[in-house]
């Protein structure tokens, strides 16, 4: 038994390294350098199919950051005597607030709020629900898409 181990191990271990050193071979008949440059609005850069990291060239104001600010004003006069809490929250699939997923949590000012998210890109869609001490049961609910642009007003 240990000699059909050893002898199916030995085989693997040869069509490994095979196709190891097929697929490098591959490789090198492929990648051929031409060290023509090329004109960008940034600079000269060598057109070569072997790029390295320290090859890539960004514009100044590029920071790699994909967050973006969203600012929330909430102004509801006939909450103003009325205490009430906010959740912004992100949607569920199905449209729905996921409460284990919130940007903010906050209490009413005199029924007014105003708050800068950072939003990542990738988010399309956040919920606001207002819950008013005096009725529970029922929140104000209000829905915002990225559609709607980088200002959400509440009024």
């Amino acid at each position: 038994m240990k000699s059909y181990y050893a002898g199916l191990f030995i085989c693997l271990f040869g069509v490994i390294v095979g196709c190891s050193h097929e697929s490098s071979s591959a490789k090198q008949a492929t990648q051929t350098s031409s060290d023509v440059p090329v004109e960008t609005s940034i600079g000269t850069v060598p057109e070569s199919t072997d790029l390295q990291t320290e090859d890539l060239v960004t514009l100044v104001e590029f920071d790699f950051s994909n967050q973006q600010p969203l600012l929330v004003k909430v102004d509801l006069p006939e909450l103003a005597a009325e205490r009430a809490i906010v959740n912004i929250c992100f949607s569920n699939d199905d449209g729905r607030i996921n409460r284990s997923n919130c940007l903010l949590q906050s209490a009413l000012d005199a029924g007014s709020l105003t708050a800068e998210l950072s939003l990542g890109a990738h988010h399309e869609r956040l919920v606001m629900e207002i819950w008013r001490f005096a009725d529970l049961d029922n929140p104000l609910v209000y829905r915002w898409s990225v559609l709607d642009g980088l200002l959400w007003s509440v009024f």
